[in-house]
């Protein structure tokens, strides 16, 4: 999602449509072209746009409930990733603190070396043997090439 129209227009969540009314108003006293005192007026312009887009959506009560669903939906899917993949919310993914696959792991009891030591060999032998077979077949290939090649040749 591009920005959190709720935070732009600095509503909590569960603002009515007076409170998002009130936020819109406020920010775009700050922010409106005409009145910015700052010296970037585009920066201005461009905050002045998402302020509308923002309101224009939470104001209208289907494109709110839509955009409820896509937040909670991109919400519920930061945490699965955050769970499952990105591992502990403890951890620093600013280069500060350990990564997660750095972190200190419990040791593999024995019955996991052993499936991992069985599975690594049967990998290796599932690799010997294909690159085994499309040796053989170059080497095949190339035999034949060359007798096409010599018969070819002898007869003209």
């Amino acid at each position: 999602m591009q920005q959190n129209h709720y935070k732009l227009l600095d509503v909590p969540f569960s603002a009515s449509r007076k409170d998002i009314t009130v936020g819109y108003h406020k920010q775009m006293r700050k922010w409106h072209p005409d009145r910015f005192q700052g010296t970037d007026k585009t920066l201005a312009e461009n905050y002045a746009k998402e302020l509308n887009h923002a309101y224009s959506v939470l104001s209208n009560p289907k494109k709110r409930e839509d955009y409820d669903r896509a937040l909670r939906v991109e919400a519920m899917q930061g945490q699965i990733m955050e769970r499952y993949v990105a591992g502990s919310s403890n951890w620093n993914l600013d280069g500060k603190g350990p990564l997660p696959a750095d972190a200190p792991r419990r040791p593999m009891t024995p019955r996991e070396r052993a499936e991992m030591r069985i599975t690594d060999r049967n990998a290796n032998r599932s690799m010997f043997i294909t690159f085994g077979f499309l040796a053989i077949g170059g080497l095949i290939l190339l035999l034949l090439f060359s007798l096409l090649n010599s018969t070819l040749s002898a007869i003209f």
